[in-house]
């Protein structure tokens, strides 16, 4: 499940808050609909970059730690030979696009409420959407572990 997410959600996010998309009551279904589930991956360089700045960031905890309470929002973290790779990996590592590849099918259940919200219901594969209201007025997300914020841009 966490695996889906992520990725559905930014792709839901960006939706909601792109310069002028169409509402997105019309970019969704109503009732029950059956999903792809999908999985990002990468190459296997980007992998080996990634596992070697998470080493990095372990052996340089206080450093990273203050990297990232310093970071401008939705920015990356400026390239620091600690991150334990080149300047050229880590730009290579930024931009890459993952790939996604299908590993099932699940359902989803949205209800479209009276308050202009839509309430989605996860099926087996997207337990972790259950809950979850979208109130695309507001450009709000709640989801039953945490109350009400704004929605997120998505890059």
């Amino acid at each position: 499940m966490n695996r889906v997410l992520p990725p559905l959600l930014a792709t839901l996010l960006s939706t909601v808050s792109a310069a002028a998309p169409p509402p997105v009551q019309t970019l969704l279904p109503s009732g029950r609909v059956t999903v792809d589930l999908l999985t990002p991956t990468y190459p296997p360089d980007i992998l080996d970059i990634g596992r070697r700045m998470q080493d990095a960031a372990r052996t340089h905890r206080d450093w990273f730690l203050e990297q990232v309470r310093n970071a401008a929002p939705g920015e990356p973290l400026p390239y620091d030979p600690r991150f334990g790779v080149t300047r050229e990996e880590y730009q290579r590592f930024l931009d890459v696009k993952p790939a996604y590849t299908a590993f099932g099918r699940a359902t989803l259940t949205i209800t479209r409420r009276t308050d202009g919200t839509l309430l989605f219901q996860g099926g087996r594969g997207l337990e972790g959407l259950s809950g979850l209201v979208l109130d695309p007025r507001q450009n709000r997300v709640r989801t039953p572990t945490a109350g009400p914020g704004p929605a997120r841009r998505s890059r």
